[in-house]
């Protein structure tokens, strides 16, 4: 994912600064649109005094919604940017990158300082485009950050697995259990069951011991850690004090029990959380980056600030109720969230969906209803979601130049050998880049060939497969295709010859 760090100064530049405040940034940072503009006059022979004349007085009658602003590219496909609407608001400064964030300081102290002296405000300070203050305390009073272990995130996935997370509960209800008559009881074939609880045994998650079973009551007369314990030759000679039988003749059973391990993963849900959690890791959100609520309800609540925006991720290990809706428009509301991501195991219904979307007609919500994929389905929605902040970031500058900056500017931040693109709903794609094609050039000879033998192919060639689409995007919205069937129904005997 990218990073995209913003911050603001509450100022408000007149004309006259704003114009001195770009001419110092373009002396010291080389910005690119406003870079261009001086070449143009550099290369036309313009001194420095005209360029400067030439600059003031279109800065004089512009009418473009900024009032100054300007994009600085990076040689590590880094794109840094500043800010000021005409219409007033707060001066806004960002990198997006792909590297750490604080390797850019540099450059926000240098516009820091650029305009405390334009301004002459040296009480100036940076300012986040984050939640506010009140926010952040809020959730550092109510929340708690929790990291969980390299085993924890493991078993986690196991419990993913809805029949695995079935089979566990019913164990931990019974304490432990004995695994033929236990197996004798479910609906799953016995050899799906020791699957899953080889599996369990090697995470740490229960224990199995081994019990010898008196063949006439099934009472149990001995248990021990392993089978080989009850082959040893030494306890050839211990008899059943029921029935008088040797060890040897009595039935054998494996005994299932949980672990502490296994009952913190299954208590209020945990290994939900955990699971949660390595998605995010994932995705590249670190555990510290997440504050986690669990106060109200059966639901838990997952607050992540990404690139300035704070998240709420609510995850249910059932269906999510009404009364628990709740629960959601309050947290909306009291922390003013725009963005929402709802997780559970089960369906969630239309209704709901519908219930949640209108009563939050400000918030932008996505609804998961499993966790298969959890990892691959947010990173998806966290890419969708950046790339509309870039669309909104970029925009303004599209009116400072002709040229399609926004497109230019995707294109240097792609990963390489892809390129970025942006559709009408703020929605991104990426492909490969294209490579590129060179026709071979048929030799004389081969040309006259044609021209004596041209082939089927030759005389009326096929259009490609993806012409038909082309053509009807290319039509007009008002375009009538009600004759289409017709036209494409014509009898080949009508045509006049070629």
């Amino acid at each position: 994912m990218l990073k995209i760090v913003r911050r603001r100064l509450d100022v408000q530049f007149d004309s006259l600064q704003a114009f001195e405040f770009q001419r110092q940034v373009d002396s010291s940072l080389s910005p690119l649109i406003n870079g261009v503009r001086r070449e143009y006059f550099k290369r036309l022979g313009l001194g420095n005094e005209e360029t400067e004349e030439w600059l003031l007085n279109e800065h004089r009658k512009s009418t473009v919604p900024l009032l100054l602003g300007d994009i600085i590219l990076r040689d590590d496909d880094t794109v840094m940017y500043y800010r000021q609407q005409r219409s007033g608001g707060p001066f806004e400064a960002g990198v997006i990158t792909r590297n750490e964030p604080s390797d850019y300081a540099d450059y926000f102290d240098t516009l820091l300082k650029i305009v405390r002296k334009t301004t002459e405000r040296k009480d100036l300070a940076w300012l986040s485009a984050g939640p506010d203050a009140e926010v952040s305390q809020s959730l550092a009073n109510e929340s708690e950050v929790r990291v969980p272990t390299a085993r924890e995130v493991e078993a986690s996935r196991e419990l993913e697995n809805e029949a695995a997370q079935r089979l566990l509960s019913q164990i931990m209800s019974a304490s432990s259990v004995f695994l033929a008559r236990f197996s004798q009881g479910l609906s799953q074939d016995r050899a799906v069951t020791e699957r899953f609880v080889k599996r369990f045994e090697d995470l740490g998650i229960v224990s199995k011991d081994y019990a010898v079973l008196c063949r006439k009551t099934g009472q149990q007369i001995l248990r021990v850690s392993s089978r080989a314990a009850i082959e040893d030759p030494s306890q050839k000679t211990f008899k059943c004090f029921i029935c008088g039988n040797s060890v040897s003749e009595e039935m054998v059973d494996e005994i299932i029990t949980p672990t502490e391990f296994g009952r913190k993963l299954i208590d209020h849900d945990y290994w939900l959380v955990v699971r949660v959690l390595g998605a995010l890791e994932s995705a590249g959100i670190a555990n510290q980056q997440v504050h986690i609520h669990t106060g109200e309800g059966n639901l838990t609540n997952f607050f992540v600030t990404i690139n300035d925006q704070l998240y709420l991720i609510v995850v249910a290990n059932r269906k999510v109720t009404l009364e628990e809706s709740y629960l959601i428009n309050a947290h909306v509301a009291a922390y003013r969230l725009e963005h929402v991501i709802v997780i559970a195991t089960e369906r969630i219904s239309v209704l709901m969906r519908h219930h949640l979307e209108k009563s939050n007609a400000g918030s932008e919500f996505d609804f998961l209803d499993s966790l298969r994929g959890v990892e691959e389905r947010l990173m998806s929605i966290f890419s969708r979601k950046e790339k509309t902040v870039l669309k909104a970031v970029m925009s303004d500058f599209g009116t400072l130049t002709p040229v399609s900056i926004q497109d230019a500017v995707m294109e240097h931040i792609s990963p390489p050998g892809d390129v970025l693109e942006i559709d009408a709903r703020g929605r991104s794609t990426s492909m490969p880049r294209p490579a590129a094609t060179v026709e071979p050039t048929p030799s004389k000879t081969e040309s006259a060939a044609t021209q004596r033998n041209p082939s089927p192919a030759t005389e009326h060639p096929e259009p490609p497969p993806e012409s038909h689409e082309a053509v009807l995007e290319m039509e007009t919205p008002d375009a009538d295709f009600s004759m289409m069937g017709e036209i494409l129904e014509v009898d080949e005997t009508m045509m006049p010859p070629v």
